[in-house]
């Protein structure tokens, strides 16, 4: 992997080197690391070669040439210097600690080279400056400058083979001056060079005669022990223990290995290598055994073009799994991780990609891949013609269909619909009249969070109904399917049945469309493209009508999507945005904002309210917001915490059932679920798997009314009987339904708690997957108060990060929208149109 730490401003520079050639805190006597190299086109210009010396390294840190010549003007608070550091597979580093000599200075030689392709990516592709007022325009720098430093040891004393490669803080600028990088495109490229880097180092495994096997988005060698990587990962645990979670800024990480970091030790390192093996003895991991992981190395066999092409495929394969559109450096990446096991070096994967795209540039009939042109970020985009296909059938069948007046109520049975429903106000009232009786085969709707698009629908119902039409409806969640049925009492199913009913003709009670039939998709925003085109495939030939509602600001879909945001703008639509569901003006106005992409203003508002709390580090904040959930005395049903990721939802829940259990609230009886927690009478519950038969639905909450453990000799087996939040009471015997699907359920994840209305929400916002769209579903959760919890840290000055990243966008677009964005942007007003297409 690859990680980027910041050397710190006002660091003594030779302290920094000091501290860099003496690392892995044990004394000289056992031996030592080997000295610094010079890499990086910008050395060899100042005459730099070879090894590190120290006053040249000190020089550079303080950006002055070798000869103590100013090289650009400093500013008070600049990095001098940027700390790449590229580390081996725990396998890898294992197996470098213990092997002989000799294996031992060629996995070494492996990882410089590796290294070094590494950097070239950064050098090549991120080294970037900024000229203008204010740093207006990036441009392309000419070269870096950096200093290699090899190390076997983590902090923790374990083995952990890595490259410091700090690079220097400036470049050549197109004027041949010296100037700071651009530090946001080294973060920007950062996972391609390590999973290039990761690339090269297996080929070049491969040929010293390791075995590799992909683990992950990363590799391993095959023959290593699991039980010995487990054990010697003592510094990540510590540093996953600071975090809490698996996803994390670099910010965030940074202060985690800072926190949790042991002081320096002295230790021999004879002594330290004699330790390594015998614990390795300990999982039959002898020296012996490192040597037979070396087999003969024979000649490779494999073509490989066809591998390169293998990997790329598989990687366009994986990216349009989750991405509409991609970057070269996103296929770069995944294309790496796709070749760690085909033997392919950093420079064929690079050079097969760049290939691949430059066909697409160029338009040729038989590219697998369509040029989009430029997005406003300086990026290119691209998208698989699988995928640019697909989607411009979806828009072809929506567009053959806009005339059709099939499906289009009476004044009457909508007049009747109208009455029955007096509350409705009146941009519903248009929404109804637009999805009943406007012409066209597809109708959408975009409903703000808490606008009433549920109520709505009932409307519009009553009006299809009415005039003899059978309305079904349809959401990605069997949650939201089931709100579906009991809010606007329509027939609902989740998306995958209904795809498995159309795709299965023969089944019995299996679900199907005609003339007659309406299909409700709710949450139409997280529906992928490929459900959406089988679905609106399966409209279009039954002569059905397909409606569409749904909240483009809200959580994006899990897989390829903006088809719903796609089909909006291209139709027309109806718009629900009188949010009614805060009780409370400022709330709403909160929600507003947030929509509005205005989280600076969202984030004072809840400040002056008092409901925004800085707790000092992470398990500060959780505690608050813990005590804070606890005093609340809202029905437990009616208030929920609200997380990024599942491993905070994990922690939260623990806090709560803790203090839970020390107020004397839960029973004592309990049963272990999947995460290994312990469930009791009066404990919150989440249920994560549809079970037709048990009568669940994945992303049910429920409180636990008896717990039923293998001890009761009338009915042996355990169970739970529960109360669900909808009012139904099951017994739910763990025999047949899989605990690994029930965890506790004071917090769920965002995800989780999209559709949901409580009376309070408290919100737990940290992490890298803060963004607009997840703190826009968090703020309009709650009727009552919201309440959002992170740390000063998080926060920034002001509230200035939380609000950056409050404010950051990941909404998803279908290709074809960003080939017209780019389109316009090049002055061209007309649709983007393919030589293939033409052809």
């Amino acid at each position: 992997m690859l990680s980027i730490g910041r050397v710190g401003r006002g660091d003594s520079a030779k302290e920094y080197y000091l501290q860099l050639h003496e690392e892995d805190y044990y004394n000289r006597k056992g031996g030592g690391e080997p000295p610094g190299q010079w890499e990086g086109r910008l050395p060899e210009a100042f005459g730099l070669r070879g090894l590190v010396d120290e006053n040249e390294f000190c020089k550079l840190l303080n950006a002055e040439s070798p000869t103590g010549e100013p090289l650009r003007r400093r500013q008070a608070n600049e990095r001098p210097a940027f700390d790449l550091t590229f580390s081996a597979p725990k396998d890898v580093s294992i197996v470098h600690a213990l092997a002989d000599p000799e294996t031992k200075r060629a996995i070494e030689a492996a990882m410089y080279g590796a290294v070094k392709e590494g950097l070239k990516y950064i050098e090549e592709e991120a080294c970037m400056t900024r000229l203008g007022q204010g740093g207006a325009e990036v441009v392309r720098g000419d070269g870096l400058a950096a200093a290699l430093f090899l190390h076997g040891i983590s902090r923790a004393l374990d083995p952990q083979l890595h490259i410091h490669a700090v690079t220097f803080n400036f470049t050549t600028g197109p004027d041949g001056k010296y100037r700071t990088l651009d530090a946001s495109k080294l973060y920007e490229h950062k996972h391609t060079a390590g999973a290039l880097f990761r690339a090269e180092l297996a080929a070049r495994l491969s040929r010293l005669g390791f075995e590799i096997e992909r683990d992950g988005f990363s590799f391993s060698l095959k023959g290593a022990p699991p039980s010995l990587s487990e054990e010697f990962s003592k510094r990540a645990e510590q540093i996953r223990g600071e975090l809490g979670e698996q996803e994390a800024t670099p910010k965030q990480r940074d202060a985690a290995a800072l926190s949790s970091r042991e002081p320096k030790r002295d230790v021999d390192r004879d002594e330290l290598l004699a330790e390594w093996r015998e614990v390795a003895q300990q999982h039959g991991f002898t020296a012996e055994r490192v040597s037979e992981l070396r087999a003969d190395v024979k000649a490779d066999d494999r073509d490989e073009t066809t591998e390169l092409r293998a990997a790329v495929a598989e990687a366009l394969k994986e990216i349009t799994s989750s991405q509409s559109s991609f970057t070269l450096r996103k296929l770069v990446e995944q294309t790496a991780i796709q070749a760690q096991t085909r033997r392919l070096s950093a420079n064929q994967i690079r050079l097969e990609v760049w290939a691949t795209l430059e066909w697409a540039r160029r338009g040729i009939r038989d590219a697998q891949v369509v040029h989009l042109g430029q997005h406003p970020d300086g990026y290119e985009r691209f998208t698989t013609k699988e995928l640019f296909e697909l989607e411009r059938e979806i828009i072809e069948t929506a567009e053959r269909g806009r005339q059709s007046r099939e499906h289009c109520v009476s004044d009457t049975a909508l007049a009747r619909a109208i009455a029955a429903k007096p509350t409705l106000r009146g941009e519903q009232v248009e929404a109804v009249r637009h999805i009943t009786q406007f012409a066209g085969r597809v109708q959408c709707v975009c409903g703000w969070a808490g606008s009433g698009k549920t109520f709505m629908l009932d409307a519009a119902r009553l009006a299809w109904e009415a005039d003899g039409y059978t309305v079904y409806g349809s959401a990605l969640s069997g949650k939201a399917a089931k709100e579906l049925s009991k809010g606007a009492n329509i027939k609902s199913a989740t998306i995958a049945k209904w795809i498995y009913d159309l795709d299965n003709p023969g089944r019995k009670d299996r679900l199907t469309l005609d003339s007659k039939s309406i299909l409700v998709i709710d949450e139409a925003g997280m529906v992928g493209s490929r459900q959406l085109h089988r679905l609106l495939t399966e409209v279009e030939r039954a002569g059905a009508r397909l409606v569409l509602v749904g909240d483009d600001k809200q959580l994006q879909s899990i897989d390829a999507g903006g088809g719903f945001a796609g089909l909006s703008k291209r139709l027309s639509y109806a718009e629900l945005k009188e949010i009614t569901r805060q009780r409370h003006a400022a709330d709403r106005q909160a929600v507003y904002d947030l929509a509005d992409g205005n989280a600076a203003a969202a984030l004072k508002s809840y400040a002056e309210r008092g409901r925004l709390i800085l707790g000092e580090d992470r398990a500060d904040a959780m505690r608050r917001l813990v005590a804070d959930w606890q005093r609340d005395k809202t029905e437990l049903e009616e208030k929920l915490i609200l997380s990024s990721t599942n491993r905070q939802a994990a922690t939260i829940n623990r806090l709560c059932q803790r203090e839970r259990q020390r107020r004397g609230e839960l029973g004592r009886d309990s049963v272990t679920v999947g995460d290994g927690s312990e469930v009791h009478s009066g404990d919150r519950v989440l249920f994560t798997r549809n079970d037709k038969l048990v009568g669940v639905h994945n992303g049910d909450l429920a409180t636990v009314i008896k717990v039923t453990t293998a001890r009761d000799e009338r009915r042996p087996g355990e169970r739970l009987t529960v109360k669900l939040d909808s009012g139904e009471v099951l017994t739910v015997a763990l025999s047949t339904y899989d605990r690994n699907h029930i965890r506790l359920g004071c917090c769920v994840t965002t995800h989780k708690a999209q559709g949901a209305t409580v009376e309070n929400a408290y919100v737990f916002s940290y992490g890298a997957m803060t963004d607009a769209q997840m703190a826009y579903v968090q703020a309009s959760r709650a009727r009552n108060e919201t309440w959002i919890y992170t740390t000063r840290d998080e926060a920034g000055p002001e509230l200035s990060d939380l609000a950056k990243a409050m404010g950051r966008s990941r909404k998803k677009t279908m290709a074809h929208d960003t080939a017209d964005e780019a389109a316009l942007r090049q002055g061209r007003g007309q649709r983007l149109r393919l030589c293939y297409e033409s052809a």
